[in-house]
């Protein structure tokens, strides 16, 4: 199975990881490169069946 595309990523308990990376790559000591840095991530697919009610329910209790 291949992810071909997505739309309307949101990142969820993610802040911290962000601003991690983020730093890293504007240290002016380090400069780290992203291109070389694998952080793990879980992909949760939320149907198209779901009302935007339904989904927002969803997202919250992942966030949990």
């Amino acid at each position: 199975m291949f992810l071909v595309s997505a739309r309307d990523f949101q990142i969820i308990n993610g802040g911290q990881t962000t601003a991690s990376l983020s730093s890293a790559r504007h240290n002016y000591k380090d400069k780290a490169d992203l291109g070389v840095i694998h952080v793990q991530m879980k992909l949760t697919v939320i149907e198209h069946s779901l009302d935007d009610e339904e989904a927002t329910t969803l997202v919250q209790n992942i966030s949990r």
